[in-house]
């Protein structure tokens, strides 16, 4: 018993950090232990709850097989059973087993995590709902297909938070239910969306919906387009998020870009994938806009031809990534950061390759990036005279992130020895043109350097293997 003890004070000073108001406590106990004490009779009984606090739920259901005075302590005290955590279950998990668990919470219950091997998946899912009234978050974490989850959804009163993993399947139209039902959602996340037959119809009050993620799924049988007054509809619903990502969004034919200039309250957009032919209405309030063509086509309807028909004024902007966006223009570009030059923190152009390096030169002495700390440009028009310009007037620049870059040695020392700027971390993918001298030199300077290539440079140099230093 003694050791067993010894093995938990051990766990806990090692997860528990030494500026944590309890670790000079548990450190005390630790050395104070006599042997052959059960830990659980020896302590008071707010330190032993303390010490077990920083178990995960899997360990504290392991502690309940110790022995009955472990289990009666375990059992008694509501604290431990705040979160039902069945996300890493390599068991069955019954029903009977979940009703004891929220027994011993004494319907303190306030997250649950729902993985593949509980038992009549919706139906516990139901049950968890019915009987853990202050339930404030849910995370189905894998291993759900088809899930039918409004009806259940429809009795959680208090659940604040929803996320489905990429692990379990639901379809649009439930999620539009969902929506639907519950009205106190605070943030919903959805990362495995299908198609059905069913088009879905948005309704119900969604005021209060803060953060909201949508993924559709595509799997082997094709692409499912959608009608684009789904999402159109859903946008007048949702007047006053702030976290938006749309992600493999298709559509039919040639369709409407989307207004989202009205979400006076948007501050993080996301649109991954999104399958329309050019830039939609931004309103003022952004501070982080991500671009991104990963998703499939239909028909003509290109993620990748973008235009830019609707000028967008982003005072407030800090964050701005458009990687994969082949067509991305210069003039497009400027046109989103143009209004809050100065302000501008991180920028993400990795994959856009119709930037030539001239424009580069003129992006950069035009100063659209003297506030910026973090960069990443993926593009073999990023070259020794573009790096030494980005020496020579990025003073705020912290982490550069190069991938197909056509640099030299040059560039890099340039980087390294230049007083303007001053890096902490150079990230180089696939710049075959890189010597080992170079990546040296920028090491001794105090850079931290993470390389790779799989190319050899046309001057026959060297393979590079992956590295970081």
């Amino acid at each position: 018993m003694n050791d067993l003890a010894s093995d938990i004070y051990k766990y806990g000073l090692r997860n528990v950090a030494p500026d944590d108001k309890n670790y000079s406590l548990l450190q005390e106990m630790s050395l104070g232990l006599q042997p052959r004490h059960d830990p659980l009779a020896y302590l008071p009984r707010e330190i032993a709850e303390m010490a077990l606090g920083y178990l995960s739920f899997r360990q504290i259901v392991g502690i309940v097989r110790v022995s009955k005075s472990w289990e009666s302590f375990v059992s008694s005290t509501p604290r431990l059973w705040n979160v039902l955590d069945f996300s890493s279950a390599v068991a069955c998990v019954n029903s009977k087993a979940i009703s004891t668990y929220i027994r011993n919470s004494r319907d303190t219950v306030s997250r649950a995590l729902i993985g593949g091997k509980v038992s009549q998946q919706t139906k516990t899912i139901r049950h968890i709902i019915t009987k853990c009234r202050a339930l404030d978050q849910l995370d189905i974490v894998g291993g759900f297909s088809n899930l039918k989850l409004s009806n259940a959804l429809s009795i959680a009163p208090s659940l604040k938070t929803l996320i489905i993993s990429a692990g379990s399947e639901i379809t649009i139209d439930t999620v539009s239910q969902v929506l639907g039902h519950c009205r106190n959602l605070d943030r919903a996340e959805f990362h495995r969306l299908t198609c059905s037959k069913i088009i879905p119809v948005w309704s119900g009050d969604m005021s209060k919906l803060r953060s909201l993620t949508m993924t559709v799924y595509y799997d082997a049988n094709g692409i499912h387009a959608l009608p684009i007054r789904i999402i159109v509809t859903l946008l007048s619903m949702i007047s006053c998020i702030r976290e938006l990502c749309l992600q493999n969004w298709v559509f039919f034919g040639r369709p409407s870009i989307p207004d989202f200039s009205h979400l006076s309250r948007l501050e993080d957009l996301r649109l991954i994938g999104f399958g329309t032919r050019g830039y939609p209405r931004l309103p003022a309030s952004l501070i982080s806009l991500r671009f991104e063509s990963s998703c499939p086509t239909v028909g003509n309807n290109a993620a990748t031809t973008i235009a830019l028909e609707h000028p967008n004024e982003l005072p407030k902007l800090t964050r701005f990534s458009a990687r994969l966006v082949p067509l991305l223009s210069l003039d497009m570009l400027c046109s989103f950061l143009r209004p809050n030059i100065g302000n501008l923190r991180s920028l993400d152009l990795d994959g856009c390759q119709t930037i030539i390096s001239s424009e580069y030169k003129v992006f950069i002495e035009s100063g659209f990036l003297n506030s910026v700390t973090e960069l990443r440009l993926g593009s073999p028009h990023v070259n020794d005279e573009v790096a030494e310009l980005l020496a020579a007037k990025c003073f705020d620049l912290k982490s550069l992130y190069l991938r197909f870059a056509t640099l030299t040695g040059v560039g890099v020392k340039a980087l390294a020895l230049k007083g303007g700027v001053r890096l902490e971390f150079l990230f180089m993918v696939l710049c075959a043109g890189v010597h080992r001298d170079a990546i040296d030199y920028a090491i001794a300077k105090g850079i931290h350097v993470k390389y790779g290539n799989s190319l050899v440079g046309s001057n026959g140099s060297k393979k590079l293997r992956t590295g970081e230093y």
